[in-house]
């Protein structure tokens, strides 16, 4: 097993335990001693997990937690950002919204009279728009439902999206740096990446809380996006910064 692959399964297997020892990891992974210490340490670097005599736990805030849960977490903020997003959005286009709480907030304030096709890969989203099929065109990436309890993802959900060339591109993360974004687990990542590929206008939304916050999974550096769109909590120093990196930056 390839090093990033086993340090991947490490950490979903400690996000879940959120304790373990080192023994254990050992049994469950199949090397020695000094592999599994080599790994915990390089985990430990991205601020995941946090190493303890004999064993690691999962770092404060880096699990996945459900949808229902992060729903109710900066939510005026989110509003704020998914308000400046919809400006961005013209009737006839094509969209992608990821399974994203911030995300799921542009198709709650989504204007009666707005005629867009929407392909989304959240179960809430489907939820908000069935009964809107008069001006909107639905169309749900499939897959098995993930422990978010909102996104769909697996090999069926990335060989769809790999088909699909939309106008514009909507995703949100678990944090970003001056570097890039990233996410604090798997799920909805591989479906993140082909889209962002895959379209023609590519927008990051989240808010400032999540600056200088680090996930396992790199979603993209700035040139995978083309606007940012954040609050104006962000710090001063740090919105100078992503300015000179990013085609546009957006405070709402």
């Amino acid at each position: 097993m390839q090093t990033n692959n086993r340090q991947n399964l490490i950490c979903s297997y400690i996000q879940e335990k959120q304790t373990v020892r080192v023994s254990e990891l050992i049994s469950k992974f199949h090397v020695t001693d000094m592999t599994i210490r080599r790994d915990l340490d390089k985990l430990e670097e991205t601020g995941l997990i946090v190493r303890f005599h004999g064993g690691a736990r999962a770092a404060e805030g880096s699990t996945e937690f459900s949808f229902s849960t992060r729903t109710v977490e900066n939510a005026e903020k989110k509003r704020q950002i998914a308000q400046r997003a919809l400006e961005r959005i013209p009737d006839h286009c094509t969209l992608y919204i990821d399974g994203s709480t911030t995300c799921n907030e542009i198709v709650r304030i989504l204007p009666q009279d707005k005629k867009v096709t929407v392909f989304t890969d959240s179960f809430e989203a489907l939820l908000l728009l069935r009964n809107r099929l008069d001006t909107v065109s639905v169309f749900l990436i499939g897959g098995e439902l993930s422990k978010d309890s909102n996104t769909l993802d697996g090999y069926i959900a990335v060989e769809t999206a790999q088909k699909l060339f939309v106008d514009l591109c909507f995703i949100s993360c678990g944090g970003f740096t001056t570097e890039g974004f990233t996410n604090p687990g798997i799920t909805g990542s591989q479906v993140k990446k082909i889209m962002l590929k895959n379209a023609k206008t590519r927008y990051l939304l989240a808010d400032s809380t999540k600056y200088n916050r680090r996930g396992l999974y790199m979603l993209g550096g700035w040139s995978a996006i083309d606007t940012l769109i954040t609050d104006d909590g962000l710090e001063e120093k740090a919105q100078i910064e992503l300015r000179s990196r990013l085609n546009e930056l957006i405070l709402a």
